[in-house]
């Protein structure tokens, strides 16, 4: 057994069962009758974010969260309205080059597999507060199978989760085209 291989294994387990929760509830957000979409065959921009929260709080909705694949994630941060630290007034972008909040939103940026429609398209998710709903049904339990015949083990990690959506109308995506 090598130093460090339990956390790594324990480390790989969780970022799979990460990946496979947040594809979950893209899935469901997918799946509802949403607000919105607003499609831009051009690269994401500040503008075009501002135009997805203009609709969505024109149906009396506030977004406060976008969730978006790194791809789109790194046009908008060239954009001009992203360039410069000083537009965001915020100590932790000058001194860690992180932009965490613009407009209001709290950006997350995830390269899950739900988000890259394909051909060099993006989905981005904007979310208002309450939007979707989730539950775990139990916690995660982990388990080891070895196959003497194959002289492997296994280690598998599972969780019981669900989702929802609780208000249809807060729930907005953007699809863009990266060059």
């Amino acid at each position: 057994m090598q130093v460090g291989l339990v956390d790594a294994l324990n480390e790989g387990l969780g970022s799979c069962l990460a990946v496979c929760v947040d594809n979950y509830f893209f899935n469901v957000a997918l799946s509802c009758t949403n607000g919105g979409t607003v499609t831009h065959t051009a690269e994401m921009s500040g503008s075009l974010l501002l135009e997805a929260m203009g609709s969505m709080m024109a149906g009396t909705y506030t977004p406060v969260k976008v969730i978006m694949h790194p791809v789109p994630w790194i046009s908008l941060a060239q954009d001009i309205n992203f360039r410069y630290a000083d537009h965001f007034g915020s100590r932790d972008v000058i001194n860690g080059g992180r932009l965490e909040t613009a407009y209001g939103l709290e950006i997350n940026v995830t390269p899950k597999g739900t988000l890259v429609v394909g051909g060099g398209t993006y989905r981005t998710l904007l979310l208002a507060k309450g939007a979707l709903g989730g539950a775990i049904k139990h916690g995660i339990t982990v388990e080891t199978e070895y196959s003497p015949r194959l002289q492997k083990r296994w280690v598998i990690a599972d969780i019981r989760y669900g989702g929802v959506c609780l208000h249809p109308d807060g729930i907005y995506w953007i699809q863009t085209v990266e060059a």
